[in-house]
């Protein structure tokens, strides 16, 4: 088997594009079991087109791998949305070091959670939050004109400890579940406000947010300020042209991952970065929205 799949690989750099495709489609059908060979093929490849065509094969095979996994997550109720987040992630940054983002996030989680006693009520605990991401670790807002992907990187967050809006805000919601507490995202990709529910713990299982009553909203790029929902609702209209009831709910963490993976498209089509952006639609595409 390996040495007809090392013939396959060899006749990549055939130029009759007839015989390319259909070494193409052979290899492809092999799926993941093609990729080190390829692997070590691309090491060996004797001109840029054979080098080329081999690193697009395994491009492609990888990113049918990460789809395998992206639906592993999205049908799994254990996965967490860090998790989730850094699965969707490595489709714009393919070679960020996603353990050590893990520990450094659970780490921060960790500090803050030493803090925390029942006694706290919601706000309190959303004081500690802040005080911890904001004075502690010193994470500051950078607010940036450009809508490059980057711009939602958590890597550069940790490592700078200076950030876009929108990566202190997904750095904000994740801590916030890893905490377990009852903090959501809003329906309505790229609308960055979160909303603490009026329940005292996460109900477990297939737990739908929306039909929880909103105790406060929260405002990462704020530096976590609280809001109520009347004041939140005034600077919205002020904001915003159209202004509809679904903005204010809060979602799944599943549908919040789908939110994140839309916005990184909508950033990925702005910046001209067409093969990010076919990749997140395809995963768009067979992801059905949900609360």
């Amino acid at each position: 088997m390996k040495t007809e799949l090392s013939a396959l690989i060899k006749l990549l750099e055939d130029p009759d594009p007839e015989i390319y495709l259909r070494m193409t489609e052979k290899i492809l059908a092999q799926g993941s079991n093609a990729i080190p060979e390829l692997e070590k093929a691309s090491l060996s490849a004797k001109s840029n087109d054979h080098f080329d065509r081999i690193n697009r094969l395994l491009s492609q095979l990888d990113f049918e791998r990460l789809e395998k996994r992206i639906d592993l997550w999205k049908n799994s109720k254990t996965g967490s949305m860090l998790e989730g987040i850094n699965l969707i992630t490595e489709i714009t940054e393919g070679n960020a070091p996603f353990e050590e983002i893990t520990q450094r996030i659970h780490a921060i989680k960790n500090k803050i959670w030493l803090e925390f006693s029942d006694k706290l009520t919601a706000l309190e605990k959303i004081r500690v939050i802040n005080h911890f991401l904001f004075t502690i670790y010193g994470f500051t807002i950078k607010k940036d004109e450009s809508e490059h992907p980057l711009n939602y990187s958590l890597h550069r967050l940790l490592s700078d400890k200076t950030g876009s809006p929108d990566s202190i805000y997904l750095l904000y919601e994740i801590i916030c579940r890893m905490l377990d507490l009852p903090v959501f995202g809003l329906y309505v990709s790229g609308l960055n406000y979160l909303a603490y529910l009026d329940i005292p713990y996460i109900i477990q299982g297939d737990f739908d947010p929306s039909k929880g009553k909103v105790l406060f909203f929260i405002d990462p790029e704020d530096y976590g300020r609280p809001m109520e929902k009347n004041n939140l609702q005034r600077f919205m209209f002020r904001q915003l042209a159209e202004v509809g009831d679904k903005m204010l709910i809060p979602v799944s963490d599943r549908r919040f991952v789908r939110n994140y993976a839309q916005h990184l498209y909508e950033k990925c089509t702005i910046a001209d970065k067409n093969e990010l952006a076919d990749k997140l639609e395809t995963i768009l595409k067979s992801w059905k929205p949900s609360y």
